[in-house]
């Protein structure tokens, strides 16, 4: 297998959102995130990186 690290683009906002709803998951014991009505979690605003 070969793997390659890329730098994101805005262009991979909606993946790297819904990556973030797995990251959420994982840590949703140790921290105060809560599921939504829709069933998500609150997004996390990636719009600054």
């Amino acid at each position: 297998m070969n793997n390659q690290i890329i730098k994101a683009t805005k262009e991979d906002l909606e993946t790297l959102t819904n990556l973030f709803q797995f990251y959420i998951y994982d840590f949703s014991e140790f921290i105060d995130a809560h599921v939504e009505e829709n069933g998500r979690f609150s997004d996390y605003p990636l719009n600054n990186y």
